[in-house]
């Protein structure tokens, strides 16, 4: 497209090259200043909420348990606010859509939040998935009861894709060899875990809706909003929360998404 401008250039006068010039360079300072054009992504809100479910503690399936090694990581979130490019920064809690839901669950006894957050994501049809690290809940020697990452994709359809881990810690009591390694300041790379339940999915996604994905041992809400970039930093939330993400009234749900509207629920 470029080439096709400067062509005609050949064919005018002085005065001609001076006015295509200004108008390719001002075409070029759009299209750098406008990066979902350039790049032909399309921006997102992503908003995910996981929960353990407490309901499923005991079951008589086997997972991989005893020492676990490191989890690998992608790309971290950026803390609020952020200056420069928007994309992977935590949004504040008054700009989350899935505030409700969430308080819904805080409330029941069937479930624990283990993780909620919001962050504006570039999305680029056919690139590589974008990886976003995901921990959560107690420590122990570099891993936590939740931990792994949450993947974005765009080939035909919008796609997320989750590689979670929800880990069961074994006493901190450690081993003498471990001991000796702690006194020696020498860094445990290992945890020890009892139980290990992963969730690997991958869904498509339809935007303005509610996902639901379910797993034996997790809970994973999602949802995908348009959203639309801004130059500089994020704007400061206001003081006041939205009135709809006022806490309701009702006692404990039986389900999350009993009073969510467009749901869409995957299935294993």
């Amino acid at each position: 497209m470029l080439l096709r401008l400067l062509i005609p250039l050949r064919k005018t006068n002085t005065s001609s090259h001076c006015g295509c010039i200004v108008t390719l360079l001002a075409s070029l300072v759009v299209c750098l200043a406008n990066p979902a054009w350039a790049a032909d992504k399309r921006w997102y809100q992503a908003e995910i909420i996981i929960a353990e479910r407490l309901d499923n503690l005991m079951d008589e399936e086997q997972h991989p348990t005893a020492l676990v090694s490191p989890v690998p990581s992608g790309k971290v979130l950026k803390e609020y606010p952020s200056i420069g490019n928007q994309s992977l920064t935590q949004l504040p809690s008054n700009q989350h859509q899935l505030t409700s839901v969430k308080r819904r669950l805080e409330r029941a006894d069937a479930y624990r939040v283990l993780f909620h957050e919001a962050w504006p994501i570039a999305i680029a049809k056919n690139e590589p998935t974008i990886w976003i690290d995901v921990k959560s809940g107690m420590e122990q020697h570099g891993h936590y009861e939740l931990e792994g990452k949450v993947g974005v994709s765009m080939g035909r359809f919008l796609h997320l894709h989750t590689q979670l881990h929800l880990n069961k810690f074994i006493s901190e009591a450690l081993p003498a060899d471990n001991q000796l390694n702690l006194f020696l300041d020498i860094p445990y790379k290992q945890a020890q875990i009892s139980q290990r339940y992963s969730m690997q999915q991958k869904r498509k996604m339809r935007s303005k809706e509610l996902h639901y994905l379910d797993h034996p041992n997790l809970v994973l809400l999602v949802r995908f909003d348009p959203y639309t970039p801004k130059i500089g930093p994020l704007p400061r939330p206001e003081n006041q929360p939205r009135a709809s993400q006022q806490p309701s009234q009702s006692g404990v749900i039986i389900s999350p998404l009993e009073t969510a509207t467009n749901v869409t629920i995957e299935g294993q």
